[in-house]
Order: structure tokens, then sequence, then C-alpha cells
């Protein structure tokens, strides 16, 4: 079976909070032929709290993640 390959922002909550909801999900999309790839270095996308205060700051974390895709697919 020939696999689809992603990358993958997992993001700051799934990493802190709910870990074992993101293992079960990659084995599922494994063996379903999906094969996703963590982006080596990904921000926070600033939904937290403690971001959203600052506008702009809420918009750099995600804005730098897709900077680091792009040079990925180039």
């Amino acid at each position: 079976m020939s696999s689809l390959k992603y990358l993958y922002y997992p993001g700051c909550t799934i990493k802190r909070d709910a870990l074992e909801y993101e293992e079960k999900s990659l084995l599922l999309l494994r063996k379903m032929g999906i094969e996703l790839k963590e982006l080596e270095r990904w921000y926070c996308c600033g939904a937290l709290p403690s971001l959203a205060i600052d506008d702009i700051m809420s918009y750099v974390g995600g804005t730098r993640t897709l900077i680091e895709a792009q040079k990925l697919i180039r």
C-alpha cells in the first residue's frame, strides 16, 4: 500500500495535555497508510490565554511555524 505523507504540527496542548490521544491517532493513521512527519521546529500558535493579551505576539508563533514548514517543501 502506498503511503500518504503529511507534515504535522501538533501544537503545545496535545504535547502537554493529550499525549495519549496523539499516540493513538498516529498509530491509527499509520495503519491506514498515512504517515505524519512532525515539524522539527514548531512554535506555539498563540492560542494560550497568556499570549492572547498581546495581539501581535498571538500571530508570531503561527507565522514562524508556517515559515519552517515552507522551508521543508521547497
